[in-house]
């Protein structure tokens, strides 16, 4: 870069020679007039000049940086054949070629990073739904009928053995009243067997 500036410095003192004699606008950066001298030079169809100006549309010498402009320049250099002008392309050529391909390559991971941090969504979606079906695990309609029947008959065993245990806790009958019951029985049988045998003239 130095020299490719430098190479200015030394072609603006013989360009102004060249230029018209009418004085520049004061304050005028040199690049400006110098910018001028080439811009006439290329129109008038001369290679080397062709590629100065293309070089300073380039830089932003002289004038605003413009790449457009430049390539516009150097091509027509080249097919003057301008073995500076050909290079000059080649070496933009690649330049933007290496710039795609660094442009596409992150493109790539930053589709990359946002498809990683969709699937890292979605899984983490996903968790607390299989917690839930862990939790509650799909039953076999025939399994549960069976279940239930085999409920059923566990309760009503258990309502058997319950029965059971009532009848078995039931206090037995007093001794002395059932004695005493027995008694009356007989008692009651006695009179019944006198009458019958006072009325058949019969002794007890």
């Amino acid at each position: 870069m130095r020299l490719r500036y430098t190479r200015y410095f030394v072609l603006l003192p013989l360009l102004l020679l060249l230029a018209p004699a009418a004085p520049a606008a004061e304050g005028e950066y040199p690049y400006v007039k110098l910018f001028k001298v080439q811009q006439g030079m290329a129109e008038n169809g001369d290679p080397l000049a062709e590629f100065y100006l293309g070089e300073m549309y380039q830089e932003g010498l002289g004038t605003k940086a413009d790449l457009e402009q430049a390539l516009v320049w150097y091509k027509r250099s080249a097919a003057k054949g301008n073995a500076f002008a050909k290079k000059r392309l080649a070496d933009i050529e690649r330049e933007q070629a290496g710039a795609d391909k660094a442009k596409q390559r992150a493109t790539e991971r930053a589709r990359e990073a946002a498809d990683a941090k969709a699937r890292e969504k979605v899984e983490a979606d996903a968790k607390p739904k299989q917690k839930i079906e862990v939790a509650k695990p799909k039953t076999d309609p025939k399994a549960k009928q069976k279940a239930d029947a085999e409920a059923a008959r566990l309760a009503k065993e258990k309502e058997a053995e319950e029965a059971k245990a009532q009848l078995a806790k039931k206090p037995e009958e007093d001794p002395a009243k059932r004695e005493a019951r027995r008694r009356a029985i007989l008692e009651q049988v006695r009179r019944v067997q006198q009458e019958r045998a006072k009325e058949g003239g019969m002794g007890w």
